[in-house]
């Protein structure tokens, strides 16, 4: 994976300039060496289900990114006040984890030996925890970004409420972590940790750390200027009622590429649709940035 990430990068982005992405980094293009690699590898090694999984994520990620960018253009010239951006982002998670969740339900999955040893589960147990939520309080809890989102909606005692802010949610992230550490460190971690229950609740307690925390970033707690934050509660209560009462019944299905090739295909027809209804909706937009652009020709003609 990571020498076809390696070799992807060179050729598609420094020996054709093609750059989807300006002017962020075109990483995008060793994420897709990458996944090329790891394709290849499920394909050899006939890993079925893992392949399926993979597909249908690529397909309702690849579909939602580029519906939730249609919906983003169609707001923004619409003139109404939300964060489209924030709609793109969520129908990215929704479609991709739609397709995701389909793929592995779908697939038939080998028989393997369960995993008992409290090592091998509390390990990416703190990763999910501690780690990725201290580096994301670390990386967006910053002073002068919490003061400025404070100072726009003229919040009074501003250094007070930088700091509460700053030490609530670290405190809410810690107790999360050592709330679950202690729960699945006993002797029936294995059997508790794999139960409905303790999945389900375990679900609900890290979306509702990761609201709270939006809620405190954006200073949503404090005042109604971002009414999409909101919109969390709205889906966390949704799920929360229908999470017992919704089943719907899954057959496991053999793969088939014909199926993924008309499914692709139709995907691609949608979203030139929505590409053509986009682009005919409004002008150039600001901050607009051309994507393969001229580089290309450049190389070529050289």
């Amino acid at each position: 994976m990571v020498v076809g990430g390696i070799i992807f990068y060179f050729f598609v982005v420094e020996q054709f300039g093609w750059k989807m992405t300006p002017p962020r980094s075109e990483l995008w293009a060793v994420c897709f060496g990458m996944a090329l690699a790891l394709t290849s590898f499920m394909v050899r090694n006939k890993k079925e289900a893992s392949l399926r999984v993979a597909v249908y994520a690529g397909l309702g990620g690849g579909f939602g990114f580029a519906f939730g960018n249609f919906l983003h253009v169609i707001g923004n010239v619409s003139g109404i006040q939300f964060n489209f951006w924030n709609v793109m982002e969520y129908s990215l998670g929704f479609f991709g984890g739609l397709g995701m969740a389909y793929g592995t339900f779908t697939a038939k999955w080998e028989e393997e030996p369960v995993m008992d040893s409290r090592k091998s589960q509390l390990t990416p147990l703190i990763g999910l925890v501690l780690i990725i939520p201290f580096i994301v309080w670390q990386q967006s809890f910053e002073f002068d970004r919490i003061a400025k989102i404070l100072a726009e909606i003229s919040v009074l005692n501003l250094d007070m409420w930088q700091r509460i802010t700053q030490w609530f949610s670290l405190i809410l992230v810690l107790a999360f972590a050592i709330f679950n550490y202690r729960k699945f460190s006993g002797k029936q971690l294995a059997q508790d940790s794999r139960s409905y229950n303790s999945i389900k609740n375990f679900y609900f307690g890290f979306f509702g750390v990761y609201m709270i925390l939006s809620w405190f970033i954006t200073g949503a707690f404090l005042s109604t200027y971002r009414v999409e934050q909101y919109l969390y509660f709205v889906n966390f209560a949704i799920l929360f009622v229908l999470i017992d009462q919704v089943k719907v019944p899954i057959i496991s299905s053999n793969n088939k590429t014909k199926t993924w090739a008309s499914s692709l295909v139709a995907i691609i027809g949608i979203i030139a649709i929505l590409a053509f209804v986009a682009i005919i909706s409004h002008g150039e937009l600001k901050g607009a940035k051309k994507r393969f652009g001229n580089d290309t020709t450049t190389v070529l003609a050289k």
